[in-house]
């Protein structure tokens, strides 16, 4: 049998062989590669969950719009896995009831959300502890549901993984034992002829082309070697030849490795002359450039008049050498297509420049994303600058890096001056003392709330501050933003509230909540200073009767006289209360001696006996006092009062228009 029969049954047996064992070791690859993708789908689904459950939990600590929107983020992503097609070895039977299960969760996170602006009431809270414990049951189940899959992927692809390997062992098994069969017929007919063809070989391969087989035989290996014989001796006539093809070789593929090193979109070759010699597949569709004709366009017939005309100006820099970047724009189905175009000089050997690569990106998307930035931006800053309070932001190093149009209207400065500076200077080392601790918590990630009183271009504000930290994904707080909101209105008016909630409205006197304040008051200091205090019991004698005869009032009048005419006979330092109807207590502090109360309560006496004016009437009015003098010691004003109301009956009993004395 001659050897090319004979290998040509072995080469068919073999090729028949080696495309079973490939086809084999193929599918049962794919098999693996494809249980192996669903395996890391599982995965990516499994920390989208992991992630989803995470959220959940953080986001009603403190309803933030930032969790919210990772929340629907990692939602997004996750719904995205579970509806990608199905892999070739099939769907997972449970995939529908992930994606049901993955489909509510949006449904109660907005109810969720949606609480946020409701009022906060016990059954609000109920109600989100309802819908929290929901989603996180819910979440749990698509997490427990994904793992099942995971694990079932898993063990799909152990077991693909077992059935390549075994294939893979098999088939090399196969071509072993294939790969002896031929190397026993070679060596039978074929070492000694192919011996000597690998002599000559080896020459050739040192250099030297005069070496020659001289095998003579008439079979297929006598052929060889008398072609190879001859070969040697053309080889030798077109080595030159070949060396300056070579050389045309390396060239060209040098452009097309520079090429293929810069290909993020459309990639064409011009020469120094501007005609086209390259263009690659997506240059090719976007101009309608004929790929059989690429060598007859120039440039300006490739990009059409309009694109060209905006690269004209940038061709001279380019062939002198310099690498130049240009924006273009065209229209395309009706609108605008924006691009940033990319010129490399293509420079020689011998330092000329040859040619150019033009690289074109579509930046359309970025350009149209750019423009609602900077619109979203300036919504924001027309927003920020109205409100009636001061936002700002204040980085790590406690420098200011934004605040709104507020600063100007209350500081009387413009928020640009302020961008940069350190928060110190911007409001002061007083002001920036009030706040700095409540920061320095902020910036340790600590949401902070606080008011505090500061003096605003001469003016006193009452504002109440939020510090919220601005925290990174890796947990770094980045800085903190900073919202200001001026109460003072609200302060002065709780002010007002307070003291009217403490004063007579009809005397003005303080009532019998501010005396009480004020007898403590009195107690401990006369307990610490160790001088007597004294407590005087006040009625007006037969109010009664006054009311009656001249109404309320005239009843009214007599009060605001009586009240009027007491804060004169005392000293400014004292107090004097109304409790109610006719009744009066005067406190007296700071005595040397207990018989300066007998003194007061004349002159208080004296004080009344001028008429008293109601209408056309003069009024005779008298008031009885009782008087006790606390010398420091543990009695409360309770026992004080009790004394002086004792006192005061024994002065009536006296006959009215006097007082008398609780015993010292």
């Amino acid at each position: 049998m001659r050897i090319r029969t004979q290998l040509q049954l072995i080469l068919t047996v073999a090729a028949g062989v080696v495309l079973v064992v490939a086809g084999l070791a193929w599918q049962s690859r794919r098999a693996a590669h494809d249980a192996e993708a669903e395996q890391e789908r599982s995965r990516t689904v499994a920390r989208h969950a992991a992630a989803l459950l995470l959220l959940t939990q953080e986001y009603p600590r403190y309803f933030e719009d930032r969790v919210a929107e990772q929340w629907r983020e990692r939602h997004g992503a996750l719904v995205v896995e579970l509806g990608l097609p199905a892999s070739p070895a099939g769907e997972w039977a449970g995939l529908d009831a992930l994606r049901e299960s993955a489909r509510r969760l949006p449904l109660l996170f907005d109810l969720l959300a949606g609480l946020t602006e409701a009022p906060e009431t016990a059954f609000t809270a109920r109600r989100a502890e309802f819908l929290v414990d929901q989603m996180i049951n819910e979440t749990q189940g698509l997490a427990d549901g994904i793992y099942r899959w995971s694990r079932e992927a898993a063990a799909v692809q152990q077991a693909a993984a077992r059935r390549y390997r075994w294939i893979s062992v098999s088939s090399l098994a196969l071509l072993v034992a294939l790969l002896l069969g031929q190397s026993i017929v070679i060596a039978r007919r074929m070492v000694g002829p192919l011996t000597r063809i690998e002599r000559a070989v080896a020459g050739v391969e040192s250099g030297d082309l005069s070496v020659k087989v001289g095998l003579d035989s008439d079979d297929e290996l006598g052929h060889l070697a008398r072609g190879f014989d001859s070969m040697t001796s053309s080889i030798s006539e077109r080595r030159d030849e070949l060396r300056g093809e070579m050389q045309r070789r390396v060239a060209s593929e040098q452009r097309l490795t520079d090429i293929t090193n810069n290909i993020p979109a459309l990639i064409g070759y011009f020469d120094a002359d501007l005609q086209l010699g390259f263009a690659n597949g997506p240059a090719l569709r976007r101009f309608g450039v004929d790929p059989a004709r690429v060598g007859e366009y120039t440039m300006r017939s490739a990009l059409g008049d309009d694109v060209y005309a905006q690269h004209e100006p940038f061709l001279p820099r380019v062939l002198a050498g310099e690498r130049v970047t240009l924006d273009a724009e065209s229209v395309r189905h009706g609108g605008s297509v924006h691009f940033q175009v990319h010129l490399v000089p293509d420079v020689g050997a011998d330092g000329r420049v040859v040619g150019f690569y033009a690289m074109t990106f579509d930046v359309t998307a970025l350009k149209l994303a750019e423009a609602a930035r900077a619109a979203g931006e300036l919504r924001l800053r027309t927003i920020t600058d109205h409100l009636p309070a001061l936002i700002s932001y204040v980085d790590e190093h406690h420098v200011i890096r934004f605040c709104n149009g507020t600063y100007r209207a209350w500081l009387g400065v413009d928020p640009s001056e302020l961008i940069g500076k350190p928060l110190s200077d911007a409001i002061g080392p007083a002001v920036y003392a009030q706040r700095r601790a409540q920061l320095e918590r902020a910036l340790r990630g600590e949401r902070v709330e606080f008011e505090v009183a500061s003096m605003v271009r001469g003016a006193s504000r009452h504002l109440r501050t939020e510090y919220i930290p601005d925290v990174g994904a890796d947990g770094h707080v980045a800085g903190v933003y900073a919202l200001s909101a001026d109460i003072t209105a609200l302060k002065e008016a709780e002010a007002r509230m307070s003291e009217q909630a403490r004063r007579d409205p009809l005397t003005g006197l303080p009532n019998r909540r501010q005396l009480n304040e004020r007898l403590d008051e009195a107690l401990a200091r006369s307990r610490r200073s160790g001088r007597p205090l004294a407590l005087m019991f006040l009625d007006i004698d037969h109010f009664k009767a006054i009311n009656d005869t001249h109404g309320h009032q005239g009843g009214d009048i007599v009060l605001q006289e009586f009240a009027r005419r007491m804060l004169g006979s005392v000293r400014s330092t004292d107090t004097v209360a109304r409790l109610a109807g006719d009744e009066f207590v005067v406190v007296l502090e700071g005595l040397n001696i207990g018989q300066e109360a007998e003194q007061v309560a004349r002159k208080i006496l004296g004080g009344m006996k001028p008429p008293f004016a109601v209408g056309a009437a003069a009024l005779p009015v008298t008031t009885s006092i009782g008087v006790v003098v606390s010398g420091g010691g543990p009695e409360d004003g309770a026992s004080l009062m009790s004394r002086a109301d004792e006192a005061l009956y024994r002065a009536k009993r006296s006959g009215r228009n006097t007082f008398a004395v609780s015993a010292y």
